[in-house]
C-alpha cells in the first residue's frame, strides 16, 4: 500500500491573508519581480506541511493517489478530512485496466481516515494478481474552510519564519511557542 500526494491546490491561508498579518502593504508600490510573494508562498506552503504532520490530516485541499495490490474488505483513505474521490481504477483478471462506477462502491468521508466499501448489494471485482493492481484518487484537505485555529496556526508559524529569515543560527527554526497547542483539537491520535 502507498498513498502518494499528487497536487496541493488550496492552503488554508491566502498571500494577501499572510502579507496583512506580516503589515505588508504594497498598494502603490511599483511592481516587483515577486520574489517576496513568492517567498512568502513558500513560507505559507511549509508553514502547512508542519500543520499537516503533526496533525496527520491534510489541511491543504490535497489530491492523493492510493496504490494497493487487491480491493481489501474495505479501503481506508488516510490524510482527512476526505472531500471526494475521483476515480477508482483496477487491473482485471485479463490484464485490462477498468474504471469503477461510482455507482458499485460507497464513501463513507465522517470517518476518520475516511473508508470506500462495495455498495450495498455488490462486491468488489477480481483483480489481476500483481503489484499495484488497484488505483484510488482522492482529495482530502480543508483548503480555505480550514478551522480558525489551523489558520492562526499557519499564520503565527508563516509571522515567526518571515521574521527570522535572514537569522543565522545554529538550531533550526522551531514551532512558535504555545502555536502546536492550537493545533491539539485537530490531531488524529490514532490511524
Amino acid at each position: 500500500m502507498a498513498t502518494r500526494l499528487i497536487a496541493q491546490t488550496q492552503y488554508p491561508v491566502s498571500l494577501t491573508e499572510a502579507k496583512f498579518r506580516l503589515r505588508i502593504d504594497d498598494t502603490g508600490v511599483p511592481a516587483t519581480d515577486g520574489a517576496q510573494d513568492a517567498d512568502i508562498g513558500a513560507m505559507i506552503e511549509a508553514a502547512t506541511q508542519l500543520a499537516e504532520s503533526m496533525t496527520r490530516r491534510s489541511i491543504a485541499t490535497t489530491q492523493w493517489r492510493l496504490t494497493l495490490d487487491a480491493f481489501p474488505a474495505e479501503i481506508r483513505l488516510l490524510h482527512p478530512p476526505i472531500v471526494s474521490v475521483q476515480s477508482i481504477q483496477y487491473i482485471d483478471p485479463n490484464g485490462a485496466t477498468q474504471t469503477l462506477p461510482a455507482t458499485e462502491y460507497s464513501v463513507d468521508s465522517a470517518s476518520e481516515p475516511g473508508r470506500i466499501q462495495p455498495a450495498a448489494g455488490t462486491q468488489w471485482p477480481e483483480t489481476m494478481q500483481t503489484a499495484n493492481a488497484l488505483t484510488v484518487n482522492y482529495t482530502a484537505g480543508w483548503g480555505a474552510n480550514a478551522p480558525a485555529a489551523v489558520k492562526q496556526f499557519v499564520l503565527l508559524q508563516v509571522a515567526h519564519m518571515y521574521r527570522h529569515r535572514e537569522a543565522v543560527s545554529e538550531k533550526p527554526l522551531t514551532v512558535v511557542p504555545y502555536g502546536e497547542r492550537l493545533l491539539d483539537a485537530h490531531k488524529l491520535w490514532e490511524v
